[in-house]
């Protein structure tokens, strides 16, 4: 199974694939070039605009993941804010609340007991709504990790789809065009 770490690798670009980037780039520049001129395309000029129309894809998919990503991380930073903020406000009810056992302990040790026990009730209480808030802001986060991972799979098995689709039409053709040249020769042969 392929950890939440390891897609978010496979967004970041390696200087190689920027090198074999801007290679393709490069030569889809050239074969543009060739077609303004009118000459005629070779088989490796096909297979160079097509990498180039692939690339560009990749180049837009990685693309609107990195968005994905550094939204989905401004939503963390600010969970991680307001849990931060609850934290704080604890604290604070806490120093407030050890303010006043210790003022009632001065009152008398009887009334000390009942307000202590009823300070433990309290702290539960709020304890309990924290952890609760602190959970359901975790299984929300989870669930939109889930989410954005699963739609790049799909965007990945969409590809792959598509270079299939591509690749397999792509050998049909040069099957076509190699038994039309065969044939050709085989007729100039005969003619000959």
């Amino acid at each position: 199974m392929t950890t939440r770490t390891s897609y978010l690798n496979m967004l970041y670009v390696s200087p190689m694939d920027a090198a074999a980037s801007i290679a393709i780039e490069t030569a889809v520049k050239h074969v543009v070039e060739k077609i303004k001129r009118g000459k005629r395309l070779t088989t490796e000029d096909i297979l160079v605009l097509y990498l180039g129309s692939i690339s560009a894809e990749l180049r837009t998919m990685r693309a609107e993941a990195a968005e994905r990503e550094k939204a989905l991380r401004e939503e963390i930073a600010q969970l991680r804010g307001e849990v931060s903020q609850l934290r704080g406000e604890v604290v604070q009810l806490r120093s407030d609340v050890y303010t006043k056992i210790d003022e009632f302990r001065k009152e008398t040790d009887a009334k000390f007991d009942n307000v202590y026990a009823e300070m433990n009730r309290r702290f539960d209480a709020t304890d309990a709504k924290i952890d609760a808030k602190i959970d359901e802001l975790r299984k929300e986060m989870y669930a939109k990790f889930d989410a954005l991972y699963a739609e790049i799979n799909r965007r990945f098995d969409e590809v792959n789809r598509r270079l299939d689709t591509i690749v397999t039409e792509f050998g049909r053709r040069f099957d076509e065009l190699y038994r039309l040249l065969i044939t050709a020769l085989t007729q100039k042969r005969q003619e000959s």
